[in-house]
């Protein structure tokens, strides 16, 4: 196990990257988490309230700001960062009259607790459904990046709706090879599993899958770079710039994006990216680099802006599932199957 701090006050329950979600979901959607201690060490099993705070400072780049989602005063969050830093020997932050920026040590243990972050939610959620792969519980697989499209309508209704199955969500680390488990534990560690939608995907893994929603592509651009401020990207403002996308076979219509940009901009170049991991973005971002993304994905990224990307393509998610669970999520399919 991973042993990161010796804390005392611990939260009610673990954040992940995407805590809104969790926040938003009934409580029967929820996972329950539990501490293990040993000779007063606690391990990695949640984020206690220091951690959360400084997860949520760092990504608003405020105190005040923080303090707002958080419900708390400014002073309050500044109390418990200082209380983090006084606790890990880290100083973790540079403070500004417009705000705070992390420093080079705050960037990296941002970025390796969101990463703890998603593995473990995935590992418990796992485990929780060997265990009760009996009951009526429905474990969705998602990768960690794509937590919103849960949230996106109809998905953010399902709970409210008389719905008699639980719903659990499972997160996977967002890379190729995280994709490629969540596809293989469909219909062994999970029930189903949200992703772009392509009938090349449902056929490699001998898999059902149905579409869902739609989302117009978006360019993640560095907030320090000027092309950020603007409110769509053409393909003429994409002239000399490198963007970082799936590789080829990932997705049918992250082919055709990069075809059409091949088409249309003369001088652009292209990388792939194997992962969207936050540290992988990171680097990205240390190069000057842009990033295609399926939508807005600014709070994962927060040293990215996501634009619209001014074209008629579209990215399609939709859900994968085993022939033979189409009876039991016949329900489930009733709530967030396009009507029209």
């Amino acid at each position: 196990m991973v042993k990161y701090f010796y804390i005392d006050i611990l939260y009610e329950y673990f954040f992940t990257v995407n805590e809104l979600l969790l926040h938003t979901l009934e409580p029967k959607v929820r996972t329950e988490y539990t501490v293990i201690r040993k000779n007063n060490e606690v391990y990695a099993i949640m984020f206690d309230q220091l951690i959360h705070t400084f997860i949520q400072v760092a990504e608003h780049k405020s105190f005040s700001s923080a303090a707002k989602t958080l419900y708390l005063s400014a002073n309050a969050v500044k109390k418990r960062i200082e209380s983090l830093e006084q606790q890990s020997g880290l100083v973790l932050f540079t403070r500004t009259n417009q705000g705070c920026t992390l420093t080079p040590a705050g960037i990296s243990l941002y970025l390796d607790l969101i990463e703890i972050n998603n593995h473990y939610a995935a590992a418990l959620s796992k485990a929780t459904y060997i265990q009760e792969q009996s009951s009526d519980t429905i474990f969705i697989g998602i990768m960690s990046t794509f937590g919103e499209t849960f949230m996106t309508s109809p998905w953010f209704d399902i709970h409210k709706q008389n719905f008699s199955s639980q719903l659990r969500l499972v997160y996977y680390a967002a890379s190729l090879g995280d994709m490629d488990n969540m596809f293989h534990d469909v219909g062994h560690a999970i029930t189903l599993c949200i992703d772009v939608y392509d009938e090349k995907l449902s056929k490699r893994y001998d898999l059902c899958a149905k579409k869902t929603s739609s989302f117009q592509p978006h360019v993640g651009i560095p907030v320090n770079m000027e092309l950020s401020q603007q409110d769509t990207i053409t393909f003429d403002q994409l002239q000399g710039q490198c963007i970082a996308l799936p590789p080829r076979g990932r997705a049918k219509v992250f082919d055709a994006i990069r075809f059409e940009l091949q088409q249309q901009v003369s001088d652009i170049r292209f990388v792939d990216q194997n992962e969207y991991t936050v540290r992988s973005i990171n680097e990205r971002y240390m190069n000057r680099q842009l990033l295609l993304a399926a939508y807005d994905q600014s709070s994962h990224y927060p040293f990215y802006r996501f634009v619209p990307l001014d074209t008629q393509l579209k990215v399609d998610f939709g859900i994968y599932y085993r022939k033979r669970d189409e009876y039991k999520l016949q329900e489930f399919f009733t709530h967030i199957l396009p009507t029209n």
